[in-house]
């Protein structure tokens, strides 16, 4: 009888805690983003990983068309 009394203040405690760890986590998240904000911009990053996604993409239509383009020649994939 003692454990069934136990659950709903076991319950209101459990929803205590986690209101306040993400209470905690905001604030966390809110220095996070004040100490960024400081930062500057990594362009050159940026670029370089837009290039690569770019890169990537080209090359898997490049080797997408590359039968059709040897049809197109009058060239087997043997030569």
């Amino acid at each position: 009888m003692a454990a069934a009394l136990l659950v709903p203040l076991l319950t209101v405690a459990g929803v205590a805690t986690s209101l306040r760890t993400q209470e905690i986590e905001h604030e966390w998240a809110d220095r996070q983003i004040e100490a960024c904000r400081h930062l500057p911009f990594p362009v050159t990053e940026y670029v370089a990983a837009w290039a690569g996604v770019g890169l990537g993409l080209m090359a898997v239509a490049v080797s997408g068309t590359d039968p059709a383009v040897r049809r197109v020649l009058g060239r087997r994939d043997g030569d």
